[in-house]
């Protein structure tokens, strides 16, 4: 990870004035990257010789806090890979070449030990990574129309499948959800505002949720 201070990049950019110090607010685009300033936060990002973004680092109160880097689909403006790194989580975005998300990957990281100062968000971190899930991989297939069909998240032992099916003019018609094989969820839809949620348990229906206009309108519970 690059440690640039703010101060030595402040320094980097002075020779050319910063908009907005009124406000409190400093920015500076050059050819070889941006500055964005405002009172204990930082952000500088770095360009490669195309012009495109290859580097983002974040800083508050002169501690890094996360970096992106990206990577592209050969000359063109074409996100293929991006990774963000902050203290608690490193998440890996891949692309394909239409811009679709095809897989996320994020790996917990552990605080080190003899940390003394742990964050309730970082001891929880902790103690995911002792177990066998501390990654989670989500990844997305699509059809010949570039519409999402299935996305499979796949954590520790667990494995849930969501599958979308579709009417012809490309709106969604059902969305469904196995885990580990097993049928939990299935929405149907007439429209954005108009659909049934059925819940199941060992393939029985236990709740069924009709909703109108947005609005829940019918709960039915079944017992077996």
């Amino acid at each position: 990870m690059k440690n640039l201070c703010p101060v030595l990049l402040f320094i980097m950019f002075s020779a050319i004035p910063l908009a907005g110090q009124d406000s409190g607010t400093y920015t500076h685009t050059g050819l070889d990257g941006i500055i964005l300033a405002k009172s204990d936060t930082w952000y500088y990002e770095e360009f490669d010789t195309a012009g495109r973004p290859v580097e983002g680092v974040r800083w508050e109160k002169n501690e890094i806090v996360e970096k992106t880097t990206w990577s592209y689909f050969d000359d063109t403006q074409r996100i293929r890979q991006s990774v963000t790194t902050t203290d608690e989580l490193i998440t890996e975005t891949r692309y394909d070449r239409n811009g679709n998300v095809i897989e996320i990957r994020e790996t917990i990281v552990p605080p080190e030990e003899g940390d003394e100062e742990v964050k309730p968000a970082m001891a929880e971190s902790r103690e995911k990574a002792e177990q066998k899930d501390r990654e989670r991989v989500i990844t997305y297939s699509y059809d010949e129309r570039n519409l999402l069909r299935e996305t499979l998240t796949r954590q520790g032992t667990v494995l849930i499948k969501t599958r979308f099916d579709y009417q012809d003019d490309g709106s969604l018609s059902e969305k469904t959800v196995f885990k580990n094989g097993e049928l939990t969820i299935r929405y149907v839809y007439r429209d954005e505002e108009n659909w049934t949620e059925t819940v199941y348990h060992d393939d029985l229906v236990v709740l069924t949720v009709v909703y109108q206009n947005g609005e829940r309108t019918r709960i039915q519970y079944e017992t077996w």
